[in-house]
């Protein structure tokens, strides 16, 4: 849970471009996930600035001087832990590896402390870094901590700051708050400095309530409240309540992440990048849209040249399967050839080899009278003075240069022209000829079977049914008169004739077909593929793209949150 709490915070921070929490730094005091768990014993640290008297409290404590007290120099320079005897090599060995020789073990033999391990640490606003640094890395593994301020010094800033910073991982529940030397003062003064000394813990860490604050004299071991202070650290926590303290820091941890997530207001974000969203597709559906959907798709679709070379090319590919009818088509697309009928259609810029050349051809003549990229140049222009942080968003692809908006006309141009060549595939594919031995005989039957009747059978026939055919005289007279030049001129006159009406009914219903086709390439609910009014959308859409997937990274982190929101 908490790997992934840290890694929304760092998302977010990404995201927002606000800086992480001071207290989420590699190097803050935030108590970790699990800091005893692996270790059979806890931690209580007493924590407090320079000549609060932390070290005089620790000898105080345990009733035996342990560790030095010094009102000037460098002061308590490493950790000195108070350890059961028999727990004095594991708790060595966990000390070494977080701060290694930086400590000092001293032992005891109570039994009834046998988990508890008592700290004395270094001053938190020492001017010696390596002090504070040896304190900021025990704070990570303190469950217990016991804040110390002294009459004189518990309202200083730094340690309330660090306070903060600790709170943001820890439960204040599992915090111990003394005031030290109030010996010092006057009696009556004493129940004032407490209830101040509350209050300002009560405002730095956002408590409902003050905390308890022990008034306490290190140097009178029997006075004041640390008798009943020593009475309760006394009693040893057991396993349950360690337990339970983890996890009111863990719950602590969790409501720090999301209150500084929802200082981050992502919902608001969201909601500004939703309007710029909706205002960006409704500029580009104004200044391209209506220029690309309204007036150059129709041009596209109903262009002549375009319709008639994909009939060309369905109607080759369907009379190469007709014996005859292949070569007549030949003949007549060489005399359509003949007469420029192509050529007219080039000398007018509409080259239809391909899709992307009859896209360009098109393009070239917006009916807005400019270039694409010059229209999509204006376009996000007057988006980025009207929203600002359109800048931002598109980063390295700014629509409002030349070079970016180039490649994206070239993008429409290659759209669309592959979805004009997956259409001209797409009607050569159902269009071709089907090559079983049934339609081959079928075809045979209307072409090669009519050469043969035409010149051969449907004279021979009239020949056996002449009533004067008897006799040898008789017959070679009716073949030398059936089979004369000018009787298969007429029979090949017929042939062609016949020829040429098979050829226009392979026209016509090719023709018929691809009506079809091209109509249903429009129908929204075909082949988005071969629909180039989906392609277009597609492209739109896709201009606006860096936004959405902006939004797309706030809802997501959104939806996140609330989902850890309710797990918690």
């Amino acid at each position: 849970m908490t790997d992934e709490w840290n890694q929304l915070v760092a998302e977010v921070s990404e995201l927002t471009g606000a800086a992480r929490p001071a207290w989420l730094a590699e190097d803050a005091p935030l108590l970790e996930a699990t800091p005893a768990q692996a270790e059979p014993f806890y931690l209580v640290g007493l924590i407090g600035g320079k000549d609060v008297g932390k070290s005089a409290l620790v000898n105080a404590l345990v009733g035996r001087s342990i560790t030095a007290s010094a009102s000037h120099g460098r002061g308590t320079q490493e950790a000195v832990a108070y350890v059961y005897a028999s727990r004095e090599k594991s708790v060595r060995e966990f000390l070494q590896r977080i701060i290694p020789n930086q400590f000092r073990i001293v032992t005891h033999d109570r039994p009834d402390l046998d988990r508890q391990v008592l700290l004395d640490l270094p001053d938190i606003d020492s001017i010696y870094a390596d002090h504070i640094a040896l304190t900021r890395r025990i704070l990570r593994h303190l469950l217990f901590p016991v804040w110390i301020g002294s009459v004189e010094k518990y309202a200083d800033l730094a340690p309330q700051e660090l306070l903060m910073k600790v709170a943001a991982g820890n439960a204040p529940e599992n915090f111990i708050f003394c005031l030290n030397k109030v010996d010092q003062v006057a009696a009556a003064a004493v129940g004032e400095l407490q209830a101040d000394n509350a209050r300002r813990l009560k405002r730095a860490l956002s408590l409902k309530e003050p905390p308890r604050v022990w008034a306490i004299s290190a140097v009178q071991s029997e006075g004041y409240e640390l008798p009943g202070l020593r009475k309760m650290l006394s009693r040893q926590k057991s396993q349950a309540d360690v337990q339970a303290s983890l996890e009111q820091a863990a719950q602590r941890r969790r409501k720090s992440m999301l209150q500084w997530l929802d200082a981050q207001d992502l919902p608001g974000r969201a909601s500004r990048l939703h309007r710029l969203l909706d205002d960006a597709q409704e500029t580009v559906d104004d200044r391209l849209g209506s220029a690309l959907l309204e007036k150059l798709l129709p041009r596209l679709l109903d262009d002549p040249a375009y319709r008639l070379a994909v009939l060309d090319e369905c109607m080759a590919r369907r009379v190469a399967a007709w014996p005859l009818v292949g070569w007549l088509h030949k003949v007549f697309y060489a005399i359509g050839m003949l007469f420029g009928r192509n050529l007219q259609r080039r000398t007018q810029g509409l080259e239809v080899e391909t899709g992307p050349s009859l896209v360009d051809a098109h393009l070239r003549d917006l009916p807005d009278g400019q270039p694409l990229e010059s229209l999509l140049q204006t376009t996000f222009a007057r988006l980025q003075q009207t929203h600002p942080a359109v800048s931002e968003l598109f980063g390295q692809c700014k629509l409002w240069e030349a070079m970016p908006a180039g490649q994206a006309a070239a993008a429409l141009r290659n759209a669309l022209g592959q979805a004009i060549d997956r259409q001209r595939k797409s009607a050569g594919e159902k269009l071709a000829p089907r090559h079983t031995l049934l339609m081959f005989l079928w075809r045979s039957l209307l072409t090669v079977g009519a050469l043969a009747w035409f010149l051969f059978f449907q004279p021979l026939l009239l020949l056996l049914c002449e009533p004067h055919a008897a006799g040898g005289g008789g017959i070679f007279y009716r073949l030398a008169k059936t089979f004369t030049p000018t009787e298969f001129i007429n029979a090949a006159v017929f042939l062609i004739v016949y020829l040429t009406v098979l050829w226009l009914l392979l026209r016509w219903d090719t023709q018929r077909r691809l009506h079809g086709y091209f109509a249903s390439w429009r129908r929204p609910e075909g082949d988005a593929s071969l629909n180039l009014t989906a392609c277009t959308l597609q492209w739109l859409g896709g201009l606006v793209d860096p936004i959405r997937d902006e939004l797309s990274r706030y809802e997501a982190a959104i939806g996140r949150i609330e989902a850890l929101r309710t797990s918690c």
